[in-house]
């Protein structure tokens, strides 16, 4: 079995951590649809792609990476939506704060999830 196919392989530990990434995602969108600050077409624009890289994440097997990065996402609608209530005058504070956790979040689950994997590699190879 090449690598490709054996990453790809669906089982019931991917099958759990998807529904639990989901359920985050779902969970966090629907608040803030329900509050009237984001609509359908911000979520299927911004935040439905970043759900798809999660869940790719996942498939593949890089499920620290997937829930840094979904929580990066939600932690920044949360203080994107927090900003711009307290604020005195509209701005795009909210906004900036919001991309830079998103990004911020994608760099720290690359690098905790590569840290992780080599000593995992470490951990095994040593056993051997």
């Amino acid at each position: 079995m090449t690598s490709l196919k054996k990453a790809m392989k669906l089982n019931r530990k991917t099958l759990v951590h998807s529904i639990i990434c989901s359920i985050i995602f779902l969970v966090v969108m629907m608040v803030f649809i329900t509050l009237n600050y984001i609509g359908f077409y911000s979520v299927q624009v911004i935040y439905l792609p970043i759900w798809a890289v999660a869940i790719a994440a996942i498939l593949f097997g890089q499920y620290i990476f997937s829930y840094i990065f979904i929580t990066a996402a939600a932690l920044g609608l949360t203080i994107e939506y927090i900003i711009h209530v307290y604020q005195e005058y509209p701005s795009m504070k909210g906004a900036v704060v919001n991309t830079l956790l998103i990004c911020l979040g994608f760099i720290v689950g690359v690098v905790v999830q590569i840290v992780v994997k080599r000593a995992r590699n470490k951990r095994e190879g040593s056993a051997a």
